[in-house]
């Protein structure tokens, strides 16, 4: 008789279960609320106030070389 494992398995009564960690691209935390995720452009995931921190960053930054002359 061969050994199954999926046979083994159910034999034991273990579940196999694999749960799901997103962590956020900009502050590396996990992401526990999920109607707090965004994702940017290039489909990265991010907290919702981490990316505007991002995007208002870059904006910032475009202000202040207009400003500069360049």
């Amino acid at each position: 008789m061969d050994f199954n494992w999926m046979n083994q398995r159910n034999r034991l009564d273990s579940k196999l279960r694999i749960g799901v960690v997103r962590h956020c691209t900009f502050c590396e935390k996990q992401i526990s609320d999920i109607r707090d995720i965004s994702y940017t452009e290039d489909a990265e995931i991010a907290h919702s106030k981490c990316l505007q921190a991002f995007e208002q960053h870059w904006k910032d930054r475009d202000e202040a070389l207009d400003l500069m002359g360049y």
